[in-house]
């Protein structure tokens, strides 16, 4: 690109004329009439489009008001003087500026490949020596013009959209991408446009190639780490000071997109952080182990993996299976639940998958099961330990293959559903003594969450009880406004064996068995008096009677239990209990057999 050369030719590397040689000599015009004396048949090209005048040492270029413009070097002008090495462009034709007995020359096979190291790019160099010519102030003014444009863009979204715009107007190509650590190549870049930007991103080298096509690619370096590659296509030959530019683009634009990324990262996490803070849920509490379940349901929800619910009876595990489902993409659809405990073994097979007209006794008509209920929905197996042998089969095989045949059917049916499944038995257990099937235990085991139990939300008591006393407010005649110190600190105290559910219970029977506005101590069942008396929970004189009350019932216990010789059974008969209640008082007062 010597400035002193005079330009004395065009040659045209793109549009219908591509290949050909044009003289400049004493001047010429372009345009789609056929009067001009270069013809171009392209509709974005004016009639009379612009002029070159050959002038004593130089070659002068004027637009003569095209519609669309002239453009040299990337930048719309309307006079201009040519230098060799420029590039001008009407309508779709691109014509390259050669001086002398020049012409463009096609490079040899082992030439076609340019290789630039970040260090040697002309401008990314303080010191290099750039020679004022039109071409150099042109990608001056690009650069110029991208780093006034990068700072007002908001997001990676936006600095990608605008680093595109902006090398498509500098570059002469077709397709420009941007391409950051972490993503996908886009399906429009070829297989041989990969493996360059493969190899920009090993090497941290730009490199311009015409092997298989005309193709360049940059890498986007910033504080020593490569943020991504900026790649572009063109339908004609690329020289290598496109190269030049694309890498001081490249150089220029790679602490932008950096500060983008991060930005990105940083509102994905809070995103998540609001999302995991704002769940749809209808679970009490602001405990730490509450608010692990949340976190957990919050990541899982948008997913379409198998959840696995595992906890204590009484903790919660179907509100927690129904908040899943009202956070996932499927909360529009039906929630279908399932006892698998409360179904008999030979009705649950049924209730699942339906049955056909005939299929037994009874069957006089066709019925869907819930997997076709809670088609595009959740299904929620609850107590998934006590399901029959068979139907785990069964399960397992519409697990991996999403489809299932109804009860005394013979037709393949096919349905998109979200398994989400609970337990309160050891399945870990079960699975070793071959009681539930292993696979089917990995199937459901994609996604576990532990419901804690509620000796482990103390915290959470006394939320829990005002919302108990609000949900059950008009089941007894008198007034209900509170509860009682004494009546918290004897819940507080309690470990709730029941959980949850038995904290419910227990709110309810004193709201009809108390007779005053405040709940009391002595309005809770005898369980959790008898759990908790003597530890000073219930205040002196209450805690005085109650530990009376304890000992005489240790003493009536006992007593039974002596005289039928430490046999529990015989002992329970004796008093008309059954042996699991006596058990459970015989724990709770801490009495044992003797003998």
């Amino acid at each position: 690109m010597n400035r002193a050369e005079r330009v004395t030719a065009l040659t045209a590397i793109a549009g219908p004329l591509r290949g050909a040689v044009l003289p400049i000599g004493q001047g010429l015009t372009i345009g789609r009439s056929r009067q001009n004396d270069i013809t171009l048949d392209d509709r974005l090209v004016s009639r009379k489009h612009c002029r070159l005048e050959a002038q004593a040492d130089a070659v002068a270029l004027l637009d003569l008001e095209s519609e669309n413009g002239t453009h040299l070097n990337g930048s719309a002008v309307k006079e201009a003087v040519l230098a060799v090495g420029d590039e001008l462009r009407v309508g779709q034709s691109v014509f390259l500026c050669e001086g002398g007995s020049r012409t463009l020359q096609t490079q040899a096979p082992g030439e076609s490949t340019v290789v630039l190291r970040v260090d040697d790019s002309p401008y990314l160099k303080q010191d290099a020596p750039l020679q004022p010519t039109s071409r150099v102030l042109s990608d001056v003014k690009v650069l110029l013009g991208i780093g006034s444009a990068l700072p007002t863009a908001r997001g990676l979204a936006d600095v990608r959209r605008t680093l595109v715009e902006k090398v498509a107007q500098a570059l002469p190509a077709q397709s420009v991408f941007l391409v950051v650590n972490g993503e996908e190549f886009p399906d429009a870049i070829s297989g041989a446009g990969r493996e360059l930007m493969e190899q920009v991103r090993e090497q941290r080298v730009s490199i311009l190639t015409e092997l298989d096509g005309n193709r360049i690619a940059a890498p986007l370096i910033a504080f020593q780490q490569l943020v991504g590659v900026l790649y572009a296509e063109s339908d004609y030959a690329l020289r290598s000071e496109h190269l030049d530019l694309l890498a001081g683009i490249a150089g220029m634009a790679a602490p932008a997109v950096e500060s983008a990324i991060r930005l990105s990262s940083l509102e994905e996490e809070k995103t998540q952080l609001e999302r995991e803070l704002h769940i749809a849920h209808d679970m009490v509490g602001e405990s730490d182990a509450l608010q692990t379940v949340l976190k957990a349901i919050s990541r899982a929800a948008p997913t379409d993996a198998s959840v696995l619910i595992l906890g204590e009876s009484g903790t919660g595990k179907e509100l927690a299976a129904r908040a899943l489902h009202r956070n996932s993409k499927r909360a529009e659809h039906r929630f279908a639940a399932i006892n698998c405990a409360a179904i008999p073994e030979t009705l649950i097979e049924a209730e699942l998958f339906g049955f056909e007209r005939g299929a037994f006794t009874g069957a006089t008509q066709m019925r869907r099961g819930r997997l076709e209920e809670a088609s595009a929905g959740t299904l929620f197996l609850d107590e998934i330990g006590e399901l029959a042998p068979a139907v785990q089969s069964k399960l397992l095989r519409f697990l991996q293959e999403r489809e299932f045949r109804r009860v005394g059917g013979n037709r393949s049916i096919r349905v998109d559903v979200r398994v989400i499944a609970a337990s309160n038995r050891d399945l870990d257990a079960m699975v070793r003594s071959g009681a539930f099937r292993q696979d089917l235990f990995y199937r459901l085991h994609v996604i576990a969450i532990q419901m804690p139990p509620l000796r482990d939300r103390v915290s959470d008591i006394p939320l829990l009880a005002s919302s108990f006393l609000h949900k059950h407010r008009n089941l007894c005649t008198h007034r209900v406004t509170g509860i009682s110190p004494s009546a918290m600190r004897c819940m507080k105290e309690y470990t709730w064996p029941g959980n949850v559910r038995e904290l419910e219970n227990a709110i309810q029977r004193a709201m009809v068995m108390g007779t005053g506005p405040e709940i009391q101590p002595e309005d809770f069942p005898d369980s959790v008096l008898e759990s908790v008396a003597g530890g000073g929970a219930l205040g002196e004189e209450a805690g005085e009677y109650h530990e009376e009350v304890r000992r005489a019932k240790q003493r009536i216990l006992q007593t039974a239990l002596d005289q039928s010789k430490g046999n529990i059974s015989e002992a329970a008969r004796r008093m008309g209990l059954h042996p699991n209640n006596l058990h459970r008082m015989m724990k709770a007062l801490g009495v044992r057999a003797r003998g």
